[in-house]
């Protein structure tokens, strides 16, 4: 799909419509997502092991601000899972809790954004 030039791409929002294939049950969510890459910086954020089981460690962006980060840990709907303040080089975040499959690390040092796509397996 193309999106038309007289929108504002800051002021957009992607939901999402999903259904269980069993049940029928339909989930729905909006995420705030990269609509494009030029958005956003495209640093490599760094996050092993992953897949992970317990804990995963971020190594910050070598771009990043010397003061602590935010971290978030959404699922695929966007609901948040886990947030983590103060995050520096190599923190530690506890993932033991959250169910098998894929997340989206959101890490923002108050100026930039950095994404990882984390996967859970145990």
């Amino acid at each position: 799909y193309t999106i038309d030039p007289s929108w504002v791409l800051g002021e957009l929002k992607l939901v999402v419509f999903v259904q269980d294939t069993v049940t029928k049950e339909i989930f729905n969510g909006d995420m705030q997502v990269p609509l494009s890459i030029h958005e956003y910086n495209n640093e490599k954020l760094g996050i092993f092991p992953n897949p992970a089981r317990d804990a995963v460690y971020i190594t910050n962006p070598a771009s990043a601000s010397q003061g602590s980060l935010l971290a978030t840990v959404s699922d695929l709907m966007g609901r948040i899972m886990i947030t983590s303040q103060d995050i520096n080089q190599n923190s530690k975040i506890d993932v033991s809790r959250l169910n098998n499959g894929f997340y989206l690390i959101k890490l923002t040092d108050g100026e930039r954004t950095w994404f990882a796509k984390l996967e859970i397996a145990r």
